[in-house]
């Protein structure tokens, strides 16, 4: 009898925590579509071309220069 009263506890517990992160993740799931809406806003003001150049400063930035080694050629 004891042994089924702790599972039944234990279910319990877990059930409650279940609930707990369940409504944790729909808080945390409002807040990005909050951002999300806030992010969209921002870029309706600013023009295509901007944004494209934007774009592409970040990928140019984001990429590691090349380096290249000179052959060695002894005297």
């Amino acid at each position: 009898m004891d042994d089924s009263k702790l599972i039944l506890e234990s279910l319990d517990d877990m059930e409650q925590r279940f609930d707990s992160l369940e409504k944790r993740l729909d808080k945390i799931d409002g807040s990005l579509k909050d951002i999300s809406k806030k992010i969209d806003a921002i870029f309706e003001h600013v023009p295509v071309s901007e944004q494209n150049n934007e774009t592409v400063r970040k990928i140019k930035t984001s990429q590691k220069p090349v380096v290249t080694k000179r052959p060695h050629h002894p005297a």
